[in-house]
């Protein structure tokens, strides 16, 4: 039972991480909008920026068995 919780944490936290890796905003990217610049060119607003990723992956994550459609739709306005 331990080990099935252990496991079952992991998995959830390397789903996180990959998660919100891909919605970061890649700095290195050539095609930058003007909001990603400026987000990129302050090291607090980029801080920021992961966080608000991060906070977003669990967000989705809970939403799994409910309405991630929604979700997605909320966030797109």
């Amino acid at each position: 039972m331990k080990l099935l919780l252990i496991v079952t944490t992991l998995l959830a936290t390397a789903q996180l991480q990959a998660a919100a890796a891909d919605n970061q905003i890649n700095c290195q990217a050539k095609d930058l909008g003007t909001v990603d610049q400026l987000i990129c060119s302050d090291q607090e607003l980029l801080k920021q920026d992961q966080q608000l990723a991060e906070v977003y992956q669990q967000a989705l994550l809970k939403a799994a068995n409910e309405k991630p459609p929604l979700l997605k739709a909320e966030q797109r306005g």
